[in-house]
């Protein structure tokens, strides 16, 4: 293994200094950079079973520090790693499915663009608010559509895949998530944030009701255990400032859904060979690096 480490970085040594002497596709060189820096952070011998990808997170997300905890590895797919919104998403989506076979995905991509409470703000701001809103989807739009390609290939690679958003999303009535609950055979289940500890800074618990799309049965048996059966009247209303803060995940939540895309105990090892042993056909469009490697 240290040995193709030792390879990887020459490889890497041997374009750069290319680069100075030629023109390049700058986009390539860096895609190659970007997957070769995925590579080398995947800890040894490490199952790909075990491999989370985080769609559209933040670079310091609770899923990327509890995952070490639990036996697992989080990649973190957030806007320092590749702005997602470009062509060039779908060929480095691509290329990370490919290398890791077995792996898993899970996305939440925000959802203000979708909240129910734009219905009332088109109707109060006015057109100009409105075009703006709509903007702002066509984005997300996008968005979910590299989403559910990249699910697509996680499945059929043996993954697994989970999507959240409030229940309240008017996201949910979208073509695309219609689309990828068909492709990748997705099964909702509920869950509510009261049961996590999800709390405003008052220290009363907001309900916060959330929904996952997850073909992962070890997950829907997980978070279904988490609905509410707080008192009447026991919330404090999720607004303002408290609706930003508790659309990250805390501790608990994060590690249930770690747990639930690649569960504790595993079968017979099914992705487990070297990455070079993937890169000998390579897919159409792969890097030249990893043509290499």
């Amino acid at each position: 293994m240290e040995a193709q480490r030792v390879k990887m970085q020459r490889v890497r040594d041997a374009k750069l200094a290319k680069a100075k002497a030629k023109p390049v596709n700058i986009m390539t060189t860096v895609m190659d950079e970007k997957l070769n820096q995925i590579l080398l952070s995947i800890p040894v011998g490490t199952d790909f079973r075990n491999i989370i990808f985080e769609f559209c997170c933040h670079p310091d997300s609770q899923m990327g520090t509890q995952a070490p905890k639990l036996g697992k590895h989080v990649v973190r797919l957030s806007l320092e790693v590749w702005d997602l919104l470009l062509d060039s998403a779908v060929p480095f989506l691509g290329n990370l499915a490919y290398l890791f076979p077995g792996a898993s995905v899970h996305g939440s991509l925000p959802c203000t663009a979708w909240s129910s409470f734009q219905r009332v703000n088109c109707a109060k701001f006015g057109p100009s608010y409105s075009l703006r809103l709509e903007e702002d989807r066509a984005k997300s739009k996008i968005m979910l559509l590299r989403f559910r390609t990249f699910a697509a290939t996680i499945v059929s690679n043996g993954g697994f895949v989970s999507f959240e958003w409030p229940r309240s999303c008017d996201g949910w009535a979208l073509e695309e998530i219609a689309l990828m609950k068909v492709e990748c055979k997705l099964l909702p289940v509920a869950f509510d944030g009261c049961q996590f500890g999800v709390k405003p800074t008052k220290g009363i618990p907001i309900k916060k009701p959330w929904l996952i799309l997850t073909n992962s049965d070890a997950m829907v048996k997980r978070m279904s255990r988490y609905i509410c059966n707080c008192p009447k009247g026991s919330h404090e209303r999720c607004q303002g400032g408290e609706t930003c803060r508790t659309g990250f995940y805390n501790d608990k939540l994060a590690k249930c859904i770690i747990k639930g895309l690649s569960p504790m105990k595993h079968g017979p090892r099914r992705a487990i060979a070297h990455v070079t042993n993937r890169l000998k056909e390579p897919p159409d469009g792969a890097s030249s690096v990893l043509k290499q490697m």
